[in-house]
């Protein structure tokens, strides 16, 4: 069995370090890769860029739904981002995600676990949210930071697959610790089941 850990949110509100931190687990049965996809900043404004990036994803798990290794992947953000970005903020068609999650839903040699973090007023007052110095723009100000989780976590929850984990940031440090304990890196991730 292969394994898929999706990691979403809003900007700047943890998932890097969570990516990071399950990256560092090792597991008997299943190594864990990061999966780096494009985010060239500058191709952000043109819809096909996303499409082209779905279908390299979808490209990815195909190709480990037929590998007989037990493989685990991480992505920091994945296409089901931009049911957020792309649909509220970009104005984009991201119809062709549903399509894609469809064909997914095929697989058998796959499982999936999507990990929504979000924040709240809480998260605001602890941290100072704004664009990274490589953003063209900032999507998400602090202002909307419960608007934008609210759309990750209905959008996740719809994704018609896969185990879900909704994370308030306030909790990141132990999320790793509570759900990636070091009592499983020696059985496997069982958290897929």
């Amino acid at each position: 069995m292969n394994y898929i850990i999706v990691i979403s949110g809003p900007d700047n509100i943890g998932k890097t370090t969570l990516a990071k931190t399950i990256s560092e687990l090792k597991f008997k049965n299943c190594s864990i890769q990061k999966l780096e996809l494009p985010t060239i900043e500058a191709y952000y404004e043109i819809p096909d860029f996303h499409r082209k990036k779905a279908e390299y994803f979808f490209e990815v798990i195909t190709n480990l739904n037929d590998n007989r290794d037990s493989q685990c992947l991480l992505l920091d953000r994945s296409m089901w981002d931009e049911l957020v970005y792309g649909k509220y903020y970009r104005h984009y068609d991201v119809s062709y995600i549903k399509g894609f999650e469809q064909k997914c839903k095929s697989f058998k040699n796959v499982k999936f676990l999507f990990i929504v973090l979000y924040g709240d007023e809480t998260t605001v007052k602890r941290f100072s949210l704004k664009a990274k110095s490589n953003e063209k723009y900032n999507y998400q100000k602090l202002s909307s930071l419960r608007r934008v989780s609210t759309l990750f976590i209905d959008n996740i929850a719809n994704v018609p697959f896969g185990k879900k984990l909704f994370v308030n940031e306030n909790n990141i440090r132990d999320t790793a610790k509570t759900v990636f304990p070091k009592s499983m890196k020696a059985s496997g991730p069982i958290f897929f089941e």
